[in-house]
């Protein structure tokens, strides 16, 4: 799922958090399209859930191992999310949300090994929150959009602590200042420093 940047740049700021009913208006009016990553349009900005799984006040927090991202600015960073692109076929009768939300929770299941419990599909949506949208650039043509979802960790889940591609697993304290955002990857300082009281809010 993609946009075009030009039709981005008019309803939002880099690194600021954009209302999900701005972007949302621009999607219900057909200003989309699904592109092939690996043949991208110089002007496409691809969509990404980016999903903090969260317990109360904290939020998990891992290390990228080198079977997660082999981006030099993400590999061995410490991650406040889990990340995916949105897909055609995520796009249901089911979500009105282009199937952001739970193509993101099904990303970060799988990443955890979150057992799969037959559940009702609106259980998973009340767990999780899309909280607000983020234009991410890093130069040169390099633009996502990060879709910031919240879902609350299942109380009877406890996350391994050792993966090949998660590293590290510690639960964070929002209420708590971060001591060295550097040691993040780009996308969780884009969250961390611009908008971490709307991670540690209600």
């Amino acid at each position: 799922l993609a946009v075009d940047v030009s039709d981005l740049a008019l309803i939002a700021e880099v690194g600021r958090p954009i209302e999900p009913e701005i972007v949302f208006g621009l999607l219900r009016s057909n200003r989309y399209r699904y592109d092939n990553p690996k043949a991208k349009r110089p002007s496409s900005v691809f969509l990404w859930s980016f999903v903090s799984v969260r317990r109360d006040r904290e939020v998990l927090s891992y290390r990228l191992g080198r079977y997660r991202d082999d981006r030099d600015a993400f590999m061995a960073r410490r991650s406040v999310g889990f990340s995916t692109l949105v897909h055609l076929e995520q796009r249901t009768l089911f979500n009105d949300d282009f199937g952001i939300v739970d193509s993101g929770v099904q990303a970060a299941k799988v990443d955890l090994d979150v057992p799969e419990i037959r559940t009702p599909a609106s259980v998973n949506r009340l767990a999780a929150h899309l909280r607000y949208f983020m234009w991410v650039s890093h130069g040169e043509g390099q633009n996502e959009l990060l879709a910031i979802i919240s879902f609350e960790c299942p109380h009877w889940f406890h996350p391994e602590r050792r993966r090949l591609a998660l590293n590290d697993l510690t639960w964070l304290d929002l209420r708590t200042p971060v001591n060295n955002v550097d040691d993040f990857d780009p996308w969780s300082r884009y969250v961390l420093l611009t908008t971490d009281r709307n991670l540690s809010a209600g």
